[in-house]
């Protein structure tokens, strides 16, 4: 997906179901499955403290900082996977977080 989105590369996706009967019903199921494929083109992983709390597809607001040490963008993301690493006798208490635009 990021390579596609550098590079420009379109694909054209074939979607063949039944229960669709007017062009009105296509054109809102073509509509969903862009969207689908523009959150899947924005992903980032993270890593910060261990958090429990976190559950997969819960939303995260990501801020960078302000120029000249980062962009200054945000984005709303949800999370798309986890992992999460706790040694107690390294001290080492992280969490790995994919995620995918919201």
């Amino acid at each position: 997906m990021t390579a596609e989105k550098l590079i420009g590369f379109e694909r054209i996706k074939h979607v063949v179901d039944l229960k669709l009967t007017t062009p009105a019903q296509c054109a809102l199921r073509a509509s969903s499955i862009l969207y689908q494929e523009q959150r899947a083109t924005v992903a980032h992983h993270i890593n910060v403290p261990l958090n429990p709390a976190l559950q997969l597809h819960d939303p995260l607001t990501l801020t960078d900082y302000a120029a000249p040490r980062g962009t200054g963008q945000s984005g709303k993301f949800r999370i798309n996977s986890m992992q999460a690493e706790y040694s107690a006798q390294a001290a080492k208490f992280e969490h790995v977080i994919s995620l995918e635009g919201a």
